[in-house]
């Protein structure tokens, strides 16, 4: 599945300049929770008092899943970070380190044909609520 498509299919958002802002990674995670999509940083995640990190997990993920044949996977996939954050805090947590699960059949693969990103959870206010959402870090 090439990036246009995760777009398109609103799975995933790369936060640009939030000029107006007093809390860009708040404002991503606000409009991330609200939209459905999983903000994508790169080598390094935003800081925010206003945010609380629940925990992260590394996924080695086939570069194979990234072809247009796995659709389902990465469906899958999306559903399952949604369910999270509709979570208690200790199910937020278990479902965040079930999320490798989902790539484990293709786990035999050679190092050499993964890229590993890393899945975070924050919790943080909205509307008076505390709720989690995940993040993804891409490193280079």
């Amino acid at each position: 599945m090439e990036l246009e498509e995760l777009i398109l299919l609103h799975a995933v958002w790369f936060p640009t300049g939030r000029f107006n802002s007093n809390d860009p990674f708040l404002t991503d995670l606000r409009i991330g929770h609200e939209r459905g999509v999983f903000p994508v940083y790169f080598d390094r995640l935003p800081a925010s008092d206003a945010v609380a990190s629940i925990g992260a997990v590394q996924i080695a993920i086939p570069i194979t899943f990234l072809d247009s044949g796995h659709s389902r996977r990465a469906a899958r996939w999306r559903l399952s970070l949604l369910k999270i954050a509709k979570l208690a805090l200790d199910e937020a947590k278990a479902a965040l380190h079930d999320l490798p699960n989902i790539f484990e059949e293709e786990s035999n693969a050679p190092i050499s044909s993964t890229k590993t990103i890393e899945v975070h959870l924050f919790e943080f206010t909205e509307i008076n609520y505390r709720v989690f959402h995940p993040v993804f870090l891409i490193k280079e």
